[in-house]
């Protein structure tokens, strides 16, 4: 069941091409951090840039650090633009993935209970009540 999530998850990665939405955001994400520590004096380090960066993309904006410079600042408002959708798009993903999951268990659990009651007459009196009580529960739900 196990390498079943991971199959799961790997072909709705793929078919949403969320591999590349993800390489993209983390690749304007230290680019744009590179450009704000090379070109505003209010940040010192490429440390703080990337500090910088994630409070923008994170929405927390803690406001310790405050760029000086107009392109620093317009790529400010683009790194929050562009992490909102990044955020939406891999949610979306996230939630693709347990709605594909969770119709995968219910279409096995449907199954093994089919491949049961088609050998009804060679089960035991133990494997009839296991379905009784499973269809019980079932009903209960």
């Amino acid at each position: 069941m196990r390498f079943k999530k991971w199959r799961l998850l790997r072909g709705v990665l793929r078919k949403t091409h969320t591999y590349k939405i993800i390489v993209a955001f983390f690749a304007v994400f230290f680019l744009i951090a590179l450009i704000i520590w090379l070109n505003d004096p209010a940040v010192h380090t490429y440390r703080q840039s990337i500090y910088y960066c994630f409070m923008i993309a994170s929405s927390v904006g803690n406001g310790d650090v405050i760029v000086s410079t107009t392109l620093a600042r317009i790529l400010t408002m683009f790194l929050s633009v562009y992490s909102l959708f990044a955020i939406a798009i891999v949610t979306g993903v996230v939630v693709s993935y347990y709605n594909a999951y969770t119709q995968m268990q219910f279409r096995d659990s449907i199954e093994n209970f089919t491949e049961k009651l088609e050998q009804l007459p060679d089960l035991s009196e133990d494997e009839l009540r296991e379905i009784s009580d499973a269809v019980k529960k079932f009903r209960m739900k």
